[in-house]
């Protein structure tokens, strides 16, 4: 069957039209989750990163299946999105990363496991905060507060990743941001 006729049943929520569909292009979509997660020089558990980055790709293809449009294959935009959130997963790699520096540089500069700990708990508290207040948001400006203030996403990565333009993701995150400051006080 033509993939443009199966992606027509998938779009109607056919979910065998979506499991003929992954057992076309799973093992090509592995191999560029493996060879980006190799290239990033990272060799621990590469078949289960490689597993959850190719699934995590499905599974955004299931959940945006209205809106994505296919001419001939899916498959460009299982690797475009699989590439995408290798690049999301990196980014968070380096964000913790940056993140455990300044927690040693912090812990040099106080000399003590007493002002590391009260900051640790004030940081996560405020975290957790936040991310309550982003739950109260309306779905359209959770999206975005989600990606760009949680998910530390630019407005294109965001724009992109929700389907609309940049300027519609600017304006969200402008109102987003001024209904958490009035949330948070």
């Amino acid at each position: 069957m033509a993939e443009t006729e199966l992606w027509a049943r998938v779009q109607d929520g056919d979910g065998e039209a979506f499991a003929l569909l992954y057992r076309r292009h799973s093992a090509r979509v592995l191999r560029l989750c493996r060879g980006l997660i190799v290239t990033d020089g990272r060799h621990d558990d590469v078949a289960g990163r490689s597993e959850d980055l190719a699934s995590g790709a499905f599974l955004h293809a299931w959940r945006r299946r209205g809106d994505i449009v296919v001419e001939s294959s899916i498959l460009p935009w299982l690797l475009a999105t699989a590439a995408h959130l290798h690049a999301n997963d990196r980014r968070a790699r380096i964000r913790a990363h940056r993140l455990l520096r300044r927690v040693a540089a912090l812990r040099e500069t106080l000399g003590g496991a007493q002002h590391e700990v009260e900051a640790a708990a004030q940081s996560s508290v405020f975290v957790e905060r936040v991310r309550a207040a982003v739950r109260t948001l309306a779905p359209p400006y959770r999206s975005v507060a989600d990606l760009c203030i949680l998910g530390d996403l630019s407005v294109r990565d965001a724009a992109t990743r929700l389907g609309v333009p940049e300027g519609t993701v600017k304006s969200r995150l402008h109102h987003a941001r001024g209904r958490l400051r009035s949330a948070l006080g």
